[in-house]
């Protein structure tokens, strides 16, 4: 948060007048660090953070569909719509993100375009190129459902920052 606010925002004017989203940039510079960054505790487990912590994050299962390229098969699809699968803090509950979208539609803070267009790449790219022994349609909407794309495209790539000027951009 501190990099996000004060770094990447109040550094350049602050609202309106950074050049990146600072969400983004937060998160790259978290990577700088890859072994917190990519080691997870198992999603049933528990940390100890001054006392036992009633929730941990955890790898989503597309970080498992990368490295093993299967699907893993410990969660259905509907669990993933609903996010209940352990993942990075507002990535996993993929009905909440369209909500979330859905209100940000009807309020008029962002229009489709960029959403729709983020989403149907990924999904026609997985579609084309599956993995493993998953199915084309399988492989797919595991790889749209459990990561960091709906979160992405709706609340990331929609950011003034980041997001192109012009209908043709």
């Amino acid at each position: 948060d501190f990099f996000a606010i004060v770094i990447v925002k109040q550094l350049y004017g602050g609202l309106g007048k950074n050049f990146v989203n600072p969400a983004l940039a937060a998160r790259a510079f978290l990577f700088s660090f890859p072994v917190y960054m990519s080691t997870w505790a198992a999603s049933t487990t528990r940390a100890p953070i001054f006392g036992a912590a009633d929730a941990v994050t955890a790898a989503t299962p597309l970080y498992y569909m990368s490295t093993l390229g299967e699907i893993p098969k410990d969660f259905s699809l509907y669990q993933l719509f609903i996010g209940r699968v352990g993942g990075c803090i507002g990535e996993i509950c993929t009905l909440a993100l369209i909500l979330g979208g859905v209100y940000l539609l009807l309020r008029r803070v962002i229009t489709p375009r960029i959403p729709v267009a983020f989403i149907g790449v990924v999904a026609l790219l997985t579609f084309v190129f599956p993995r493993g022994s998953a199915g084309r349609l399988e492989w797919m909407l595991y790889s749209i459902m459990s990561g960091g794309v709906f979160l992405g495209a709706i609340f990331m790539a929609t950011d003034y920052a980041t997001s192109p000027v012009t209908k043709a951009g």
